[in-house]
Formats: structure tokens, C-alpha cells, sequence
């Protein structure tokens, strides 16, 4: 493999792409990746991943973890989905570049997930991959640090916000974040893997507020009053909790205004005895 290597130069890049997304979506994606490791293929069709596969950590002097190392536990630790397994190869591509050593020895890569995305970005291209797939990994790659920052004090519209930006992305989000934990110290694993499942938690609880909110009537007391020249009184309650009934249970589309009114006239031309009370409380009460 090592002596064949330089004919894929030959190679289609299409036909490289195509065969790199079946090997990053298959059962056994962390074998794959480290024979085209040892047999130095990555320098023919990934070369853009050749500084983080042999980055030496400065000859053990500086303190971080093994990228390579660390980057081919993430891909087989998450869900075997194109786009996040792309982004798992790429999560740390940038961070080579972005190295630096403070005067303790600890090892920064500040900004590493914008340049990963901006590499991301490149690799797919030269890989000519759909354009579908390069937004959603170079969307991946730049946000896969947010949900790690995840703690109880992130309001509800911190949370909205993180979902708008990540769009339909944003369970694919989770994921890799949930998968970009390797440390072998179980009270960090599990404190991550808490942050995640908290955010999600979070995440779902507005989901299903959200599409509580969305389960009212079509019509408010100021259409109503405004439709049938009434002023104010119970009889506007019955009217819009009789329309919401039919939302809940299905009878009547959210937003549906055009059925709302006629069903609302319906019965206000010919009110049963609950009604029909309503609007006579409703009349005494005018001025």
C-alpha cells in the first residue's frame, strides 16, 4: 500500500471521495483510518490531515493530548452519519496551525474549530463533495465546541439561539460533541456526557413548549370582538376555547383563520344555552 500510494494521483477525486465516505460510515471506520495512517496514505488523499496525524506533541515537552489519537476515537464514537463523521475527522484539523504554548506549558489552539471549518471547507471542495455535505460539515466543525459550554445557568434563549444557528444540524451537533469526549478519567467523561444530555433535555423542553404554544385558537378576542361588533365578554372565551378543542384534536389546522371564522359564526348565529348566556351576560353589561 505504501509503494502504490503515489499512483492515486491518477485517481479521480470524485472516486476518492467516494470511497472515503464509505470507509468513514463503516462498522470498523478506526481500522481504516489508521492503515491509510501507516501505510502514509493520507498524504495522497487527505494531506490537509498529514500535520495532525504526525504532529509530535514537541517532542513530549508540551502538555495535550494526541490529536490523531483523539480524532480517530471521536469518528468511531459517533453515529455513522456522513455529515458527522466528516465532521469528526475534521474537528481538529486546524489545530497544528493554530498551536501555542503558554509560559506553564500548557498547549492552546485558540480559534482552531473557525480555521477547521475554513479547512473543512477546503477538503470537501477538493474532494468535490455535494455541496449539502461541505456546508453541513464546515457548520459542524465550527460550532462543535458551543454545546460543551452547556450548564444550568444557560437560559432558554441561549438554547434557542444555539438551535437556530445550528439549524437542521443541530442533533448532529449533539452528537459529535457527545463523541468528542476521550479522556480516560471517568468523572470527565460523565460530566460531559451530563452537559450534553442536559442541553438536550433543555432543548426538548422548548421544543414541546413551542408546540404547545402553537396549539391555540386561530382567532384572538380583538378578531372576534372586531367580527361580530361585540364588545368584550365570557362569550369570547367559549368562542376561542371551543376553537382550540378542535386544534388539540386535530379538527382544525393551526392557523387555519378562514375555517376558524366560519365555524365562530356558525355558532354565533345560532349560540346553544352556554352561549346563548354568554351573550346575553354580555349585552346587559353594555353601556
Amino acid at each position: 500500500m505504501r509503494q502504490a500510494g503515489p499512483r492515486l494521483a491518477r485517481v479521480s477525486r470524485e472516486r476518492i471521495a467516494v470511497e472515503l465516505n464509505r470507509l468513514l460510515v463503516a462498522a470498523h471506520v478506526e481500522r481504516g483510518l489508521w492503515a491509510l495512517h501507516a501505510a502514509d496514505l493520507l498524504r495522497q488523499i487527505l494531506p490537509e490531515l498529514v500535520p495532525m496525524a504526525e504532529d509530535d506533541r514537541d517532542g513530549g515537552q508540551a502538555r495535550h493530548k494526541d490529536i490523531w489519537e483523539h480524532t480517530v476515537r471521536v469518528v468511531a464514537q459517533s453515529p455513522p452519519r456522513l455529515a458527522v463523521r466528516w465532521a469528526a475527522l475534521l474537528h481538529d484539523a486546524a489545530k497544528p496551525a493554530t498551536r501555542s504554548v503558554d509560559e506553564h506549558g500548557e498547549v492552546h489552539f485558540f480559534g482552531h474549530e473557525l480555521a477547521g471549518a475554513d479547512l473543512a471547507r477546503k477538503v470537501m471542495r477538493r474532494l468535490k463533495q455535494e455541496k449539502a455535505l461541505e456546508e453541513r460539515v464546515r457548520l459542524l466543525v465550527a460550532m462543535h465546541l458551543r454545546p460543551s459550554g452547556y450548564d444550568e445557568t444557560w437560559t432558554d434563549s441561549a438554547v434557542r439561539r444555539l438551535a437556530l444557528e445550528a439549524g437542521d444540524a443541530f442533533e448532529d451537533l449533539l452528537d459529535l460533541a457527545a463523541a468528542d469526549v476521550t479522556s480516560a478519567r471517568a468523572a470527565k467523561q460523565a460530566a460531559a456526557a451530563a452537559r450534553i444530555a442536559g442541553l438536550r433535555a433543555h432543548f426538548q423542553r422548548l421544543q414541546a413548549e413551542a408546540a404547545l404554544d402553537q396549539l391555540q385558537s386561530p382567532l384572538d378576542g380583538d378578531e372576534l370582538m372586531a367580527m361580530f361588533e361585540r364588545g368584550p365578554g365570557i362569550w369570547i372565551k367559549i368562542v376561542k376555547h371551543r376553537l382550540r378543542e378542535l386544534v388539540i384534536d386535530g379538527e382544525l389546522a393551526i392557523g387555519d383563520r378562514e375555517t376558524a371564522e366560519r365555524l365562530a359564526r356558525t355558532w354565533m348565529a345560532a349560540p346553544d344555552e352556554e352561549l346563548a348566556r354568554a351573550l346575553e351576560l354580555s349585552d346587559r353589561q353594555r353601556p
